[in-house]
């Protein structure tokens, strides 16, 4: 698979998960910034506490855990490991909003393996030991 269908692959598995209609045409927007607003606004003014819990406690958890996630690595510059990791600790926040949503448990199963993967290739993690 060749980096472009890698990269038409994330969009459109982005737009099926965000519930989004793709409107990217290769290198040319087709929304203008209006569009791109109105749509940013049918997304947020939806019921997503009933998905997701309530915004601000699930963006509360996220801080917390990513802070956490912090304090157990070598300071340093962030890693693509330590992204994965964070995408494990947001997706677990989502699912302790709504533990029913198994989307987030699948994503957070994925964001696991690519962490894992990504992990056992890297020599040192920058994680403190102990």
């Amino acid at each position: 698979m060749t980096h472009s269908e890698e990269q038409i692959d994330i969009e459109d598995y982005i737009a099926e998960k965000t519930g989004i209609k793709k409107q990217i045409q290769r290198g040319s927007m087709a929304m203008n910034r209006s569009e791109i607003l109105h749509q940013a606004d049918q997304c947020i003014t939806k019921d997503r506490a009933a998905e997701h819990g309530d915004a601000e406690n699930n963006f509360s958890a996220i801080a917390n855990g990513w802070n956490w996630w912090m304090s157990i690595r070598k300071p340093g510059p962030l890693t693509s490991y330590d992204t994965a990791m964070m995408m494990v600790i947001f997706k677990a926040a989502r699912l302790a909003g709504n533990p029913k949503h198994q989307d987030s448990a699948v994503d957070l199963a994925g964001y696991a393996a690519i962490a894992g993967e990504i992990g056992s290739a890297q020599v040192d993690l920058g994680r403190k030991s102990g």
